[in-house]
């Protein structure tokens, strides 16, 4: 579909003029946006539609402490339905606008939800009981907030989970080696924040974002 089509040009307009005065940045010419917390970040993908001429909203943390080069949706998603086009530009512009206020209202929600390491525990707590079946990311990410909040019992109970998982593939060793070398630092705090915050300035550079000087993660 051509970015030159009427309600892709509407979409790139509205979401220029919405989110970059927040310092909200855009994923080259796609309709991925992308707030840089530093530590982490929030990603907003207007999604399109591979049968009609729409947007669907999806917003979400994506953490920095394990090294990937893509952004991903962990901790969020699906936050509105979609606006779509039917050839009345003025109405689109309109439906759109809309969907990218609630974006916004996502993005703030979210800020203030990871303002510091105990706000970010808290609400990832909270949003991991919706998970019935243990492993996987949800502990991954569960547990590396928990060790970095001092919940040591916890992160090792979660990762140790995921390190003993089943599953051969390359993803699947990488991401167990990855949290047996978390459990492994759980006795330092000092060495494991030095170990996440080597851990997101190679996210970072993946990712294309600038070096920062650390510390990147919040003191608390």
């Amino acid at each position: 579909m051509s970015s030159a089509s009427p309600h892709n040009k509407i979409i790139n307009a509205v979401a220029r003029a919405k989110l970059r005065p927040l310092g909200i940045q855009q994923k080259g010419r796609s309709r991925v946006w992308y707030d840089d917390r530093r530590w982490h970040g929030i990603v907003i993908e207007f999604q399109p539609s591979g049968f009609s001429k729409m947007s669907y909203l999806n917003v979400a943390v994506a953490w920095f402490w394990y090294p990937k080069d893509h952004w991903s949706f962990d901790w969020g998603y699906r936050e509105a339905d979609a606006a779509e086009f039917d050839g009345d530009e003025a109405q689109f512009r309109e439906d759109f606008e809309a969907l990218a206020d609630t974006a916004i209202e996502a993005i703030n929600r979210y800020r203030a939800r990871t303002g510091t390491l105990k706000d970010a525990y808290d609400g990832l707590l909270e949003n991991h009981k919706q998970f019935t079946r243990p492993g996987g990311w949800p502990d991954v990410h569960l547990g590396m907030l928990a060790a970095l909040n001092g919940q040591r019992d916890q992160a090792e109970k979660l990762l140790s989970y995921v390190a003993n998982e089943e599953g051969e593939t390359k993803a699947d060793m990488s991401l167990k080696r990855f949290c047996k070398q978390a459990v492994a630092h759980l006795g330092n705090p000092d060495g494991l924040r030095t170990w996440v915050e080597g851990n997101i300035a190679e996210c970072r550079s993946m990712r294309r974002l600038p070096p920062l000087d650390p510390p990147t993660l919040p003191s608390s």
